[in-house]
């Protein structure tokens, strides 16, 4: 909790991260509501693949893993940390049977990447960036509703794709022969290996396995120490020895929500003590890595953040797309109850201005996937739901942001 010179808390800081907390919470229970009513395919199960800008399920039908995966995890959470509900538990039940059935494989291991609207695999594709989500998610609904074969299932993946594509000599994942992915004559990549750290820290949570554990500190002091560049920011693409590949370009979006993200593999594997703990220097790197773009990008006169741009020197993209807005959430929260980023609550207040008045649809609901300076939308147009807009950026971000703030510091 933020104290006065005297030690004592201050008060007016504290009501004021109440009142934000609060706000969150009222837009994640419309948000949640959203989903509840246009997400479900009664149908055929899961969640429809694409919903236009009504919120209705428009063409392409088909549904992907990372999508229903992150709408599993979405709503495993919500009923844990908001709506304890018999119509919740249907919901992320009915997702995680669809997931079972119709992505996964003969052998009970790996995940496909697309289905048909109807559950028929149309890309049998293993690619870890969606079977990663396929982890994180199973290992979350597992734990929530004390499902053990969804663990087991998120453990084996695990082992599977690491088996397929870890890179001993210089650690971390060799993302060369996945499907196309990266600029060809990159190797490796942040953004597969912030998701993979990000699952096994929910799976981290639930099992003792100590593969688990080795890689996620392999991986959380891999971002700090191979991803992470002397500005602070983390370089996009690498060769197999991690020099980095093209030009330095900063995702402002994907550094602040992966500073947030090591901070929780370091509790996990810190707390949990299956393996070395990472020492504390991860975590003041990370924050340092959260505030640099958290400055970068921030839109001073309209509030919420840009998409992209030169690491400390110029933004180059100005959109603004939806799931920058809800990572920046929780980044701030830990800044400032780090004591970091003086001005913290206020680039949280102004980004909730922006999420509230310039990104949502206030016609027919649902958050624009991105909108520019002159507030036209931007390239991906009107739909609010589709293979990468789930619910989960928006979702997560307003739980763990408003939780974080309510608890004791």
């Amino acid at each position: 909790m933020p104290t006065t010179v005297s030690g004592t808390i201050d008060q007016t800081v504290h009501k004021r991260e109440l009142a934000l907390a609060q706000r969150m919470n009222r837009i994640a229970e419309q948000y949640a509501e959203y989903w509840l009513e246009r997400g479900p395919d009664p149908e055929y199960g899961g969640f429809h693949g694409y919903l236009d800008r009504h919120g209705n399920p428009a063409e392409p039908t088909d549904k992907w893993l990372t999508q229903q995966a992150r709408h599993l995890w979405t709503f495993s959470t919500w009923y844990e940390r908001r709506q304890k509900s018999p119509r919740i538990e249907r919901v992320a039940r009915d997702l995680y049977r669809f997931i079972i059935d119709h992505f996964s494989d003969d052998n009970g291991v790996d995940f496909f990447r697309k289905v048909s609207r109807a559950g028929n695999v149309v890309d049998r594709a293993q690619q870890v960036y969606p079977e990663a989500f396929a982890v994180y998610a199973l290992s979350t609904f597992g734990r929530i509703f004390a499902e053990a074969q969804a663990i087991e299932r998120a453990l084996t993946c695990f082992k599977a794709f690491d088996r397929r594509v870890y890179e001993p000599r210089f650690g971390g994942y060799d993302l060369t022969n996945e499907p196309p992915w990266q600029t060809p004559g990159a190797s490796k990549e942040t953004n597969t290996h912030i998701h993979v750290m990000e699952a096994l820290t929910a799976l981290g949570e639930v099992t003792r396995d100590r593969h688990v554990h080795e890689r996620l500190r392999e991986f959380a002091e891999l971002t700090i120490t191979r991803h992470r560049q002397p500005l602070n920011y983390a370089h996009l693409e690498f060769l197999l020895d991690y020099t980095p590949f093209g030009e330095p370009r900063v995702s402002y979006g994907h550094d602040m929500e992966t500073s947030w993200l090591v901070l929780e593999a370091l509790r996990v594997v810190n707390s949990k003590a299956v393996v070395e703990p990472l020492p504390e220097s991860i975590a003041e790197s990370a924050l340092a890595m959260g505030k640099a773009s958290a400055g970068w990008g921030f839109d001073g006169e309209k509030g919420g953040y840009f998409s992209e741009g030169v690491p400390a020197e110029r933004v180059l993209d100005r959109e603004k797309l939806w799931w920058v807005q809800f990572e920046a959430l929780p980044a701030l929260v830990r800044l400032h109850r780090a004591g970091v980023l003086r001005d913290a609550l206020d680039r949280i207040a102004k980004t909730l201005d922006w999420i509230e008045n310039g990104q949502f649809d206030k016609e027919f609901g649902g958050f624009y996937w991105g909108v520019m300076p002159d507030a036209t939308l931007g390239p991906y147009g009107d739909r609010k739901g589709d293979p990468w807009k789930a619910s989960y950026h928006e979702m997560r971000g307003l739980m763990f942001a408003s939780d974080w703030l309510t608890e004791p510091a």
